[in-house]
């Protein structure tokens, strides 16, 4: 995937829109003043355009949203894995010592995974380390005193296997991002709607600078939004981890 600075590609999708509607106002109110002035667009032809960039727009910002709410699954995914181990702690081992060790690491999981999400929203950067206390879950699989009751042993070996699968997807998740192919194609798309609007007042000048202006706001807030909703920070301060906090309430 092509990979691209979060704060320049910010800043430069911003300033974009206003830049490209002072432009097409200049040009076309230069062509206005000599033989080449354009008159008579169809206002069908600006609405389908403009119904165009809304439609990208909305599925590009569904695409954001989508992966925010896959990360919130992953996460409560995890919560009930954890709750899981819990409930069926007191009959994993013969020695009670044990069972209070498995979910002292429950404990420490939630920690851990806490302290994780927590850097990310400070630094933006994503920390995908393996996870200790998850691993010294799976070793006492192997203690001696483990149960033998096979259903048990069934139950926590598959929970833990879910509970590294929704780790996994969930970094995974963070990972990714929105394509910057998808980014250029809503400033297409606004920019063609900036020249049908001026097109629309073709002769007014007024009417032309009012309105390229007024659709190049929600053109810059759109922009803005989709990007600072994707840089690391915002993504992982809109992730709740509260159901990992709860599963051991």
């Amino acid at each position: 995937m092509f990979q691209y600075n979060q704060t320049m590609l910010t800043s430069l999708l911003i300033i974009y829109p206003i830049f490209s509607a002072l432009c097409i106002v200049f040009i076309f109110y230069k062509l206005d003043k000599s033989k080449f002035a354009i008159h008579g667009v169809a206002p069908s032809y600006i609405s389908s355009l403009a119904l165009t960039f809304g439609l990208f727009a909305s599925l590009t910002a569904g695409d954001v949203w989508k992966r925010i709410d896959q990360e919130n699954a992953f996460i409560t995914a995890e919560a009930s894995s954890l709750r899981t181990i819990l409930k069926i702690s007191d009959y994993l081992f013969t020695n009670a010592e044990k069972s209070d060790e498995a979910r002292e690491y429950v404990n420490d999981y939630i920690i851990n995974e806490q302290r994780l999400l927590t850097a990310t929203r400070n630094t933006g950067e994503i920390y995908t380390a393996p996870s200790q206390p998850l691993a010294k879950l799976s070793e006492l699989y192997k203690s001696e005193s483990f149960t033998n009751d096979l259903l048990i042993r069934e139950t926590y070996l598959k929970t833990l296997i879910e509970l590294r699968s929704a780790r996994f997807q969930r970094l995974e998740a963070a990972k990714s991002h929105l394509s910057i192919y998808k980014l250029l194609g809503i400033a297409i798309f606004g920019t063609l709607t900036q020249i049908a609007i001026v097109l629309s007042h073709a002769g007014n000048f007024r009417a032309q600078f009012a309105s390229v202006f007024l659709f190049s706001g929600a053109f810059v807030a759109i922009m803005g939004l989709l990007t600072i909703f994707e840089s690391n920070k915002v993504f992982a301060s809109l992730v709740s981890f509260s159901p990992l906090l709860d599963s051991f309430m």
